[in-house]
């Protein structure tokens, strides 16, 4: 008989750590296959995420605190795993804040809006294999508006870390960033940068190119 896919609708979840909130979903909906939970690999048709919100902080040795956290948690060794196949995922309207305690001794926000993110293919626990992703947002820094928009289009494996991404960035409004650039022989004084290249990470190694 003909089962079609059971639909999940979470609402309002959200996490809360050291007297902050530091993850919040207003809606998640997730649509399984049925069929698939007798099966070595669960299939999700498609997992839908709308306005997360999400609050990082980076210390000044460059670790990420929730990274930290969830680094300590033990792993449990099974005998056998079941994977986890996400067919499509999609993010909107999400906001990612950072407080950089890198860049100075009071950490400065850097603002993520209007996220807009799509991924294919996504199993879990990580294989050897390549997800494509689109990754769209505003970018903010300090306490100003959005300065300049990003987006990031490529593939993905999960398992190893690796990437390969065209990137785009544009009207990113260059004096808001010159923490970031105190070290370098220029001063941002004034302008705005248009860039497109291409940036991938592949054992451990970065390397990209660009035009501006």
């Amino acid at each position: 008989a003909f089962r079609p896919p059971a639909t999940f609708v979470f609402s309002d979840l959200r996490f809360s750590w050291k007297g902050k909130e530091r993850l919040r979903i207003d809606q998640a909906t997730f649509v399984l296959r049925w069929k698939s939970l007798f099966s070595e690999t669960i299939k999700v048709e498609k997992v839908v995420v709308e306005d997360p919100f999400l609050m990082l902080q980076r210390y000044p040795d460059g670790s990420v605190d929730l990274f930290r956290f969830f680094a300590r948690i033990p792993k449990r060794d099974t005998v056998q795993k079941r994977k986890i196949l996400i067919e499509s995922l999609s993010v909107t309207g999400g906001e990612v804040e950072l407080w950089d305690g890198k860049v100075q001794k009071e950490p400065y926000p850097v603002r993520l809006s209007s996220l807009a993110v799509t991924a294919a293919e996504l199993l879990f626990p990580p294989q050897q294999r390549d997800s494509n992703v689109t990754f769209q947002t505003f970018v903010g820094v300090g306490y100003f508006p959005p300065s300049g928009s990003l987006t990031l289009k490529g593939s993905v494996n999960l398992k190893e870390g690796d990437f390969k991404l065209s990137t785009e960035l544009r009207e990113i409004d260059l004096p808001l960033w010159s923490l970031y650039t105190a070290t370098l022989p220029v001063a941002l004084e004034k302008g705005r940068l248009d860039l497109d290249g291409e940036v991938t990470l592949r054992q451990k190694t970065l390397w990209g190119y660009g035009m501006l």
